[in-house]
């Protein structure tokens, strides 16, 4: 988890035009914020979700 967080913070500060970057800062994080009070990433939707909203975000590089 915070691998990916670091990930993306070093992405959106290479490339602080890319709107995907923080589009999937914001949603990893929303993520793991509902994960505290329900099922988060363990949940396969809310994992298929996240997984393709962090694949568009680095194939748009």
């Amino acid at each position: 988890v915070f691998g990916t967080l670091i990930i993306l913070g070093r992405r959106i500060q290479q490339n602080p035009h890319n709107i995907y970057y923080q589009a999937a800062f914001w949603a990893f994080v929303a993520l793991m914020c509902h994960g505290m009070v329900d099922t988060g990433i363990t949940n396969r939707n809310a994992l298929q979700s996240i997984s393709a909203i962090l694949g568009m975000a680095f194939a748009s590089e």
